[in-house]
């Protein structure tokens, strides 16, 4: 395991595996999670505190390529592996493009719907709102405005999830 300062912090140090101590005290410092999951310290200085991600002081430390807006992206998709060798600086297109980003979101996004024919009530099951768009050439806001109840009917179907 290998320590090095913490940039804009001079009592504290963080090593290559993502944990922050105290160089006075010794200790090492919580970590607490953030809103949206991403490990999160607390690290003083000059009397005034500061919250900071993790993973941008173990890159910031230990990864080159830092450039203005850059972000830090975690190569293994788990925002909880603050390892330096899972880090790297990256544009906002870029990390919202790697991997398997994208298709995750997707698929927790989409969720699956009925339509039920209005003339003799057959029931139409569809995998996502895209799905049915595609699958009848109709569009994905009409089903949608169905689905939250803004529309009664469209395309001959009334809508709702499954």
């Amino acid at each position: 395991m290998e320590w090095r300062a913490v940039k804009g912090f001079p009592n504290y140090v963080v090593s290559d595996t993502g944990e922050i101590k105290n160089v006075n005290t010794g200790k090492n410092i919580a970590i607490c999670y953030s809103h949206n999951g991403y490990h999160r310290v607390t690290l003083w200085r000059d009397g005034e505190q500061y919250s900071l991600r993790l993973c941008r002081i173990v890159a910031a430390a230990f990864c080159d390529g830092y450039f203005d807006g850059a972000e830090v992206n975690h190569k293994d998709e788990n925002i909880e592996n603050d390892c330096a060798s899972n880090l790297e600086w990256v544009s906002h297109i870029d990390n919202m493009n790697y991997g398997t980003r994208t298709k995750r979101a997707a698929e927790k996004l989409s969720a699956p719907i009925i339509g039920v024919n209005t003339s003799n009530g057959e029931e139409v099951v569809f995998a996502s709102l895209h799905e049915a768009g595609r699958m009848l050439s109709a569009s994905c806001a009409n089903i949608c405005a169905c689905l939250k109840g803004r529309q009664h009917s469209s395309y001959g179907y009334y809508w709702r999830y499954a």
